[in-house]
């Protein structure tokens, strides 16, 4: 019986569809100046998004998504607001109402994400923002929407390595905050949401790894120079998949191997203000190659080399630069606010494709086939298959 179990379990995961599609969106912040919404959700529909992350959403702006078909994750950062819900359960619910009611339920609101890297760069209102995750979470169960996801997103400074991926750990410096942070969304079986940016690594420049190559998803899985871990043998193409599987190593060294992910931000900017060395024209062409690169490799297949077959959502950073009169100083001098898709008047900077795209090897990383776990499983299942009979 066992034997036939393995083998219907193999087939299962060698036959089954590709889970992958629609799971890159784009992130947009409601309070941009640039940002019209009526404009934005025409200009989102026209491009076929099939996702948005909203920051710091208002009841307009959730309003103005009715109809548009796109799946949306709400992030609340603005502190004022992080402290009213993680300090008042009435404020907290009346919140999260003023929002579902807005759009009348009729917006398909798959996430609501509390603080964005808190632990990092807010670590005083680490405490506040958790409550706020328990706050928001039991106001939606009490509207009847307990299948809205709440987390809350995290900075990869809290991880301590990326090359090999396997002996990553959280920081000892976080540990006891993001320990706290995991309990909480253990209980609900809530993902582990992170911001990935292989730009960072790149940048960095600390590791001989961290190439263009690795980075722009331009390393064939079969190229002999090819990253591979040495501790599990697993082969890595690409620098994003060497993060997404470092933060599932911590998790597991933490005592949450299981705990699911999304990549709440990536990108590549359109100009660094630190470092203005492009012209604009090389600056968005990098930009839109690592883009629709992602949504390639994300879309092409699911899972990582270490968790093969896991559908991951991600979202791009972001629809439009930030708008610097808007934006805090700190903001305004990073080179994150200048992701933009689209220029500020809703002009294309590149071509974008966000169908689901069969890809070569080249493109998707090391995850491109099934672990040799699987065929070992799989062949063994057959041979006894054929044994018994």
């Amino acid at each position: 019986m066992e034997i036939f179990l393995c083998l219907a379990v193999s087939l299962l995961f060698l036959f089954r569809p590709s889970t992958g599609q629609g799971l890159v969106g784009v992130s947009l912040r409601a309070t941009n100046h640039y940002i019209e919404q009526g404009k934005t959700i025409e200009l989102i529909n026209m491009m076929k998004i099939p996702r948005v992350r909203v920051i710091d959403p208002t009841t307009e702006f959730i309003s103005s998504l009715i109809g548009s078909g796109v799946i949306v994750s709400l992030s609340v950062e603005d502190e004022d607001t992080l402290t009213l819900i993680g300090t008042n359960k009435t404020a907290a619910c009346d919140y999260v109402r003023n929002l579902i009611a807005s759009s009348g339920r009729s917006v398909n609101i798959s996430s609501i994400s509390i603080g964005d890297e808190i632990i990092v760069k807010k670590p005083k209102l680490i405490k506040t923002v958790l409550k706020g995750v328990e706050n928001v979470r039991e106001s939606l169960e009490g509207l009847g929407l307990p299948g809205v996801v709440v987390s809350t997103s995290h900075s990869y400074d809290m991880i301590d390595g990326v090359f090999p991926p396997s002996a990553s750990t959280f920081s000892p410096k976080y540990l006891s905050e993001i320990t706290t942070a995991l309990k909480i969304l253990n209980r609900t079986n809530t993902p582990f949401q992170i911001e990935l940016y292989p730009y960072e690594i790149y940048k960095a420049g600390k590791v001989a790894e961290a190439n263009i190559k690795y980075t722009m998803f331009e390393v064939d899985v079969k190229d002999e120079s090819i990253y591979i871990d040495p501790a599990t043998g697993l082969r890595y193409a690409s620098v994003l998949d060497m993060m997404i599987d470092s933060t599932f190593s911590a998790l597991a060294k933490a005592g949450y191997g299981n705990m699911g992910l999304e990549i709440t931000g990536t990108g590549w900017p359109n100009w660094n203000p630190d470092i203005d060395g492009l012209t604009t024209e090389e600056n968005d062409f990098m930009s839109g190659e690592y883009n629709q690169r992602v949504i390639n490799f994300v879309n092409s297949r699911p899972g990582t080399p270490l968790r093969p077959y896991e559908s991951i959502s991600v979202y791009l950073n972001g629809l439009v630069n930030d708008d610097p009169v808007e934006a805090s100083s700190e903001t305004a001098i990073t080179y994150r606010s200048f992701m933009g898709i689209v220029t500020n008047y809703f002009k294309h900077r590149y071509n974008m494709n966000w169908s689901v795209v069969k890809v070569p090897p080249v493109i998707g990383g090391g995850a491109a086939g099934p672990s040799a776990t699987f065929f070992l499983c799989f062949f063994l299942s057959i041979f006894f298959f054929f044994l018994l009979l």
